[in-house]
């Protein structure tokens, strides 16, 4: 009998701050100030979980976790076993109707607190528009999903920064 493959993954999610690029993008100081720019800020509600998970036999597996966080596929040798899952959630915070373009890597390698073999997660999306327009509130939500790809061996806890950029448009 094989122990189970336990991977707790909490992708600690960076953020790289906008930057206001002209007038349109600013709020007004007050009546004899000039106008002052909003920052955009990317704040994080969580990260990307992909549940308990094991493997069967040898060889490795994959199981991919769609934005939404409510379905998990897993393929190869990889067993779901249940457990939390869930999309990572970010979050935007700037000018009321600003136009934002958010980017964060196509791929990143995990590791294992216990020096473990490296986990790859793969095809990290997002359920955002390419171009996302801030609320009356100033605000914006998205997901992000993703694939991780487990090698024959694999086993821990699995940790990694997902860098989110967000800009102006």
């Amino acid at each position: 009998m094989v122990p189970p493959l336990r991977l707790i993954l909490l992708l600690l999610l960076r953020a790289a701050p906008g930057v206001a690029q002209d007038c349109r993008l600013c709020e007004p100081a007050g009546l004899d100030s000039p106008p002052v720019a909003r920052p955009l800020r990317v704040e994080f509600d969580g990260g990307l979980e992909f549940g308990r998970l094991a493997l069967a036999g040898g060889g490795g597996g994959a199981v991919e976790l769609n934005p939404g966080g409510d379905e998990a596929r897993t393929d190869g040798r990889l067993i779901d076993l249940g457990g939390l899952r869930y999309a990572a959630v970010v979050r935007l915070i700037g000018v009321p109707g600003g136009r934002v373009r958010v980017h964060w890597p196509d791929a990143m390698v995990l590791s294992s607190s216990s020096g473990g073999t490296p986990l790859r997660l793969e095809s990290i999306r997002s359920d955002a528009p390419p171009v996302l327009v801030l609320d009356s509130g100033g605000r914006a939500r998205f997901r992000l999903g993703a694939r991780l790809v487990v090698p024959a061996g694999a086993g821990g806890d699995y940790r990694g920064p997902i860098t989110v950029e967000a800009e102006y448009e």
